[in-house]
C-alpha cells in the first residue's frame, strides 16, 4: 500500500516539521502495522503501531528540503487485511497533512 502527496514549506519558520495523521481501521491482522514515511526520497522514518485508531507520524523537516517550495511525502506499508468490502485495500485513512513550526 502506498500513498504520496505534495506539501509545501512554511516560508517564514526556520525549523520545521512535517505531522501526518491518519486513521487505522481495527482489523487484527494489522498489527502491528509498520509504515514508512519518506521526504522527496531523502529522509525515511519507520515507525509501528500496535493499536488502531487515530494516529500521529511527526518528522523533522531537513534544512535542505525547508529551502524547497514544496516536497513530496510518500507513506508505504506491506500491510493489508484480507476482509475486503470494497475494490481497494485500505491499511490506512490519511486525515490530516501539515508542514508546522517545529516545538
Amino acid at each position: 500500500v502506498r500513498a504520496g502527496f505534495m506539501l509545501r514549506t512554511l516560508t517564514a519558520v526556520a525549523a520545521q516539521q512535517v505531522r501526518v495523521d491518519i486513521d487505522i481501521p481495527d482489523k487484527a491482522e494489522l498489527f502491528p502495522l509498520t509504515i514508512t514515511m519518506t521526504l522527496d526520497d531523502v529522509e525515511t522514518r519507520v515507525v509501528t503501531f500496535d493499536q488502531p485508531g487515530t494516529q500521529s507520524l511527526v518528522m523533522a523537516l531537513p534544512d535542505a528540503l525547508a529551502r524547497k517550495p514544496v516536497f513530496e511525502v510518500v507513506l508505504t506499508s506491506d500491510h493489508y487485511f484480507t476482509g475486503i468490502d470494497e475494490h481497494r485495500m485500505k491499511v490506512f485513512r490519511l486525515v490530516k497533512a501539515a508542514v508546522e513550526a517545529a516545538h
